[in-house]
C-alpha cells in the first residue's frame, strides 16, 4: 500500500483499485481497510475506490492526537495523493463520524455513514460505565473485546459466520492509547457539548446523506438527525428469525450481505 503523510506529519497507508466515480472507504475503530473484504472489488467494478487506514490503526502510523474530527486530516491527505475530486464517502462506525465531518469541511458528492450513531451523549452513559476498566491496562483487553462482543450481534454470532467473525477479530489492532483517544472526547464532554459538537459539525452538509443502521438507534434518532440535517435518510436493516420478531444485523452488517449494501450505493449515488 502506498503511504502518504498528513498535516499533522501522520504516516497514513492507503489503496486505490477500479475505474469511475471516486468512493472513498473510512473503517471503523480498531479496524483496518481489509475490513471491508469484498465489499472494495465489488464497489470497484464500477468506481474507482480507495481505501486507507485510519492513523494507529491497520499499517498506519502513530499519532499525537486520535480525535475522530482529526482523523479528517488522514482522509484529506489520501484525497489529495491520490487526486480524488468529488467522491462519495462512506464510512463505517468511527469512519461514519469521520466521513459526516469530512463532508462539512471538503466537497463531496454523497455521504453514507454506516452504522454509527452521531448522538453521542447517547453512547456516553454506556462507555462511563467500563471507563475505568478500559483505562486498566490490565483489563483493557477483556473488556474492549467485550464491547465489539456486544456490538457484533446475535447474527455475527451464528455457527455459519464463524469465519467471517474470526476474520474480522482477527483484523482488528486493539490499542490502548488508540482507542482511549478516540473516546477521550466522549468521556470528558457534558451531554451538552456533545450535542453542540455534533451540531457543528453537520451545520454545512448540504449534499445527499444517507445514515444506514444495522443497530437500532430508536424511534427518536430520525427525527434527532433530520434536526440537524434536514435531508438526511435514514435506513435499518433488520432480520426476521423464524416468523419471530426481528433481529438487528448487528455492527457488521455489511459483511453479513455485501452485496445488498453495493446496491443500496449503487442507488443512492444516482
Amino acid at each position: 500500500m502506498p503511504t502518504t503523510i498528513t498535516s499533522d506529519g501522520v504516516a497514513i497507508h492507503h489503496s486505490t483499485v477500479g475505474a469511475g466515480p471516486d468512493v472513498v472507504l473510512v473503517h471503523g475503530l480498531t479496524d483496518r481497510s481489509a475490513t471491508w473484504g469484498p465489499i472494495t472489488g465489488m464497489l470497484a467494478e464500477r468506481y474507482r475506490v480507495t481505501t486507507l487506514d485510519l492513523r494507529g490503526m491497520g499499517e498506519s502510523g502513530d499519532a499525537d492526537d486520535y480525535g475522530s474530527t482529526t482523523m479528517v486530516r488522514d482522509v484529506e491527505a489520501v484525497v489529495a495523493a491520490v487526486g480524488i475530486d468529488d467522491p462519495l464517502v462512506i464510512g463505517h462506525s468511527l469512519g461514519g463520524i469521520v466521513v459526516t465531518a469530512y463532508a462539512a469541511t471538503a466537497p463531496v458528492r454523497g455521504t453514507i455513514n454506516l452504522d454509527q450513531s452521531l448522538h453521542l451523549s447517547g453512547f456516553q452513559v454506556a462507555l462511563q460505565q467500563v471507563e475505568s476498566l478500559l483505562r486498566d491496562p490490565a483489563s483493557f483487553p477483556s473488556v474492549i473485546q467485550a464491547v465489539f462482543d456486544g456490538l457484533d450481534g446475535p447474527v455475527l454470532a451464528e455457527p455459519e459466520h464463524a469465519a467471517l467473525k474470526a476474520e474480522i477479530i482477527g483484523l482488528r489492532r486493539q490499542r490502548q492509547e488508540v482507542v482511549l483517544g478516540v473516546w477521550d472526547q466522549v468521556f470528558s464532554s457534558t451531554v451538552a457539548e456533545l450535542d453542540a459538537l455534533m451540531a457543528q459539525i453537520t451545520a454545512d452538509i448540504t449534499t445527499p446523506y444517507l445514515s444506514l443502521e444495522f443497530i437500532d438507534n430508536g424511534p427518536g434518532y430520525a427525527d434527532w438527525l433530520r434536526a440537524l440535517v434536514p435531508h438526511a435518510l435514514v435506513e435499518s436493516w433488520v432480520v426476521p428469525v423464524d416468523g419471530g420478531p426481528a433481529v438487528e444485523f448487528g455492527h457488521y452488517g455489511h459483511r453479513l450481505d455485501p452485496s445488498r449494501l453495493v446496491e443500496r450505493v449503487i442507488a443512492f449515488d444516482k
